[in-house]
């Protein structure tokens, strides 16, 4: 169901700026999805996310978290997140598609992160 939320929100977004024509990207609604799994195999849609944030960048992030311990296809330490520093960002430990997967169960600094990054697009 998730997903399903998250795909008909794509299209509502779609759909207004269509019908809008908004010249302002901060009036759009921004969301951030903090997804955790045992490991990148047991998550589930992490293409369509990945295509979702290609298409609504400005507006839509997934950080996607395991819960084993293990290493990106570089050997480094997994350990992305949402801002732009190790942990925090979306480009730092990135599989060969582009998305970064962090390490760790989701805590209070990754949500941090993730309301900050909403708070900081909605000002620019």
């Amino acid at each position: 169901p998730l997903y399903s939320m998250i795909r008909q929100w794509y299209l509502d977004q779609t759909a207004h700026a269509k019908t809008k024509q908004q010249t302002n990207k901060s009036d759009s609604p921004r969301a951030v999805l903090l997804y955790s799994g045992g490991s990148k195999e047991s998550l589930l849609f992490v293409n369509e996310l990945e295509q979702l944030m290609k298409e609504k960048s400005d507006q839509f992030r997934v950080v996607f978290t395991t819960t084993t311990k293990g290493q990106n296809e570089n050997g480094a330490a997994n350990n992305a997140g949402i801002n732009g520093e190790n942990r925090g960002t979306l480009r730092g430990g990135e599989s060969s598609s582009g998305t970064a997967f962090t390490e760790g169960r989701i805590d209070s600094e990754m949500i941090r992160d993730a309301v900050n990054w909403l708070n900081h697009s909605k000002n620019m």
